[in-house]
């Protein structure tokens, strides 16, 4: 996993914004991206059914199996 530092979310900032932020505002908004970029890397291995078509008919027959339903296409 990619820990965010804070120069590179002032290097974001300034390039991207023109604005320059303080070290402590910085290392805030690189704690927020490391955590989320953590949160959501166990899942970066799989599609997500609402933007994988393939995948959410896999999904729907899985449930027409388990309940006993046929899906018809």
């Amino acid at each position: 996993m990619n820990v965010v530092g804070k120069d590179l979310i002032k290097k974001i900032l300034a390039e991207l914004q023109g604005i320059d932020i303080d070290n402590s505002a910085a290392e805030r908004i690189a704690t927020t991206a490391t955590s989320i970029n953590k949160t959501f890397k166990p899942l970066s291995a799989q599609s997500f059914f609402d933007t994988e078509p393939a995948q959410f008919n896999r999904e729907l027959d899985e449930l027409a199996k388990e309940s006993g339903l046929e899906n018809d296409r």
